[in-house]
């Protein structure tokens, strides 16, 4: 499984898991709601600091998003 295939899954399960919209997420991690949906959608290829904050901003590692 690709690299951007896992983080999108991963970051859709922990997002539902915690109770978040897209829009909460995205106000939490400084990123528009748009951005996170394109993620969530492998749409989008995140740079390694945008990880980092979605990471955050779930309140779990980069590892688990990714790994």
């Amino acid at each position: 499984m690709r690299a951007l295939t896992k983080l999108a899954k991963r970051l859709r399960r922990i997002r539902k898991k915690q109770g978040l919209s897209h829009a909460a997420l995205a106000d939490r991690a400084r990123l528009t709601k748009a951005y996170v949906i394109r993620l969530e959608g492998e749409q989008q290829d995140p740079r390694l600091s945008v990880v980092e904050r979605l990471a955050k901003s779930l309140r779990d590692t980069i590892g688990k998003l990714v790994d």
